[in-house]
């Protein structure tokens, strides 16, 4: 996952199971700011009939769709004045 916010990068791994749990680790690095690393990530995702889903962090408003199996869209900081677009495609370190 890489997030480019205002002055802001996140990158990290997440991992998704079947009930919408989501739990990882990230690194964080803004301007003026000290870098801080493994910072931990546990969230739920609700996924709506239409492919939309909402997340736990974010209770009740829509933050992205679904694209496919291993892809999907969300919109980082819903509530932020600067959201960001996020791209997630899934897949193995093979």
């Amino acid at each position: 996952m890489v997030n480019f916010d205002v002055n802001a990068t996140l990158t990290g791994e997440v991992a998704i199971t079947s009930s919408g749990a989501v739990t990882g680790t990230v690194d964080s690095t803004a301007v003026g700011a000290i870098q801080k690393g493994g910072i931990p990530l546990d969230a739920t995702l609700t996924v709506n009939s239409d492919g939309t889903f909402t997340s736990s962090l974010y209770p009740g408003t829509v933050i992205g769709v679904i694209i496919s199996n291993s892809q999907l869209i969300q919109v980082g900081g819903p509530n932020s004045g600067y959201p960001t677009i996020l791209v997630f495609n899934g897949g193995t370190d093979d």
